[in-house]
């Protein structure tokens, strides 16, 4: 099975066709023919049900077993961005309504998996994204077979898979939140262990043995530098006898707000200068991001603002709307 769907992935990506495809060439020269390389009978319509009636609605395929739904999956065309909230909303309030446990929107080239009946938004449901062009086609193959193969379906080991897939993703997200908080109480009330590390290194370096109130004092004062950071890079502070201009130039006005936070992608503090400009800068990276508004949404999802990304008018909020909303639940 692994060969057969690795070799359809390869036939697949050396169409030129694929961004002219209709929803409907889509479905009929890459989603069926997957789904077959994965063991299911795409030709026993009660098994693999195109159009599958919810009442008034209809899902564009359930995989069935018997009289019970075990996946849904909502196609678009090739050309298509997943990227819409109201496809992802739909998707999953239709299998939530049904109680299927595995959910799929899919464009033919990117898949994105879903397990429907756990809590939380429609992005923390998510647990898997597949895109064809990733670069290790073997690694592509193994991921469909694990999270989508009948065999592994029926058998409940799909999501069984995923539900691990999810639980190691929020572990290492509760640790990579709590580490910065965990670094700012070690060095804002120094730990016996800590000072004592710190004092052998400096001792393996030089040759001296600093005192307990001179290594107090470094910490100290390093937490200071660390905070007065922002109120520096607002005045345009001058390093090494020279002025550095950057993205936080004087011009921009002087910072009014910041909060710091810490999600899966990294740390970061987002600064709302008078201007009304908003910048995200990377604590880890010690630099600007250069797009703020994916970083802002990532955050309202992973930390469950629940800010509405929209105006009242339904166009999308800009990154000053955005950032303004977000810093004050941040602080």
């Amino acid at each position: 099975m692994l060969d057969g769907v690795q070799g359809f992935i390869s036939k697949v990506l050396r169409n030129e066709r694929l961004s002219s495809f209709s929803e409907d060439q889509t479905k009929l020269a890459i989603i069926l023919p997957l789904l077959h390389e994965l063991g299911w009978n795409i030709f026993n319509d009660e098994e693999v049900v195109p159009e599958y009636s919810l009442g008034r609605k209809r899902v564009d395929y359930a995989l069935r077993t018997g009289n019970s739904s075990k996946v849904f999956i909502e196609a678009k065309k090739c050309s298509v961005d997943l990227d819409d909230s109201r496809w992802q909303e739909q998707l999953l309030n239709y299998a939530f309504q049904e109680g299927v446990k595995l959910a799929i929107l899919t464009n033919g080239i990117s898949w994105w998996f879903y397990l429907p009946l756990r809590e939380g938004n429609w992005e923390q449901r998510k647990f898997d994204s597949i895109d064809l062009n990733q670069p290790s086609p073997e690694n592509v193959a193994n991921r469909f077979v694990e999270f989508l193969s009948k065999d592994n379906v029926i058998s409940g080991k799909s999501v069984e898979s995923a539900e691990r897939v999810i639980s190691s993703r929020q572990k290492a997200r509760v640790v990579k939140d709590t580490l910065p908080k965990a670094w700012d109480i070690l060095i804002s009330e120094p730990d016996e262990l800590l000072v004592e590390l710190l004092k052998d290194k400096v001792e393996n370096l030089c040759g001296f043995s600093p005192t307990p109130s001179e290594l107090k004092a470094f910490l100290k004062e390093n937490r200071k530098k660390e905070d007065d950071e922002p109120r520096a890079r607002s005045k345009g502070q001058v390093r090494d006898g020279k002025k550095k201009k950057t993205r936080e130039s004087p011009e921009r006005g002087e910072i009014i707000e910041t909060a710091r936070v810490s999600i899966s992608t990294g740390r970061y503090r987002i600064e709302r200068y008078k201007s009304h400009t908003i910048l995200v800068f990377d604590l880890d990276a010690q630099e600007y991001v250069k797009e703020a508004k994916p970083v802002l949404r990532a955050i309202n999802v992973e930390k469950d603002l629940k800010i509405d990304l929209n105006y009242s008018s339904g166009n999308k909020k800009n990154t000053r709307f955005l950032g303004k909303d977000i810093i004050p639940k941040q602080l």
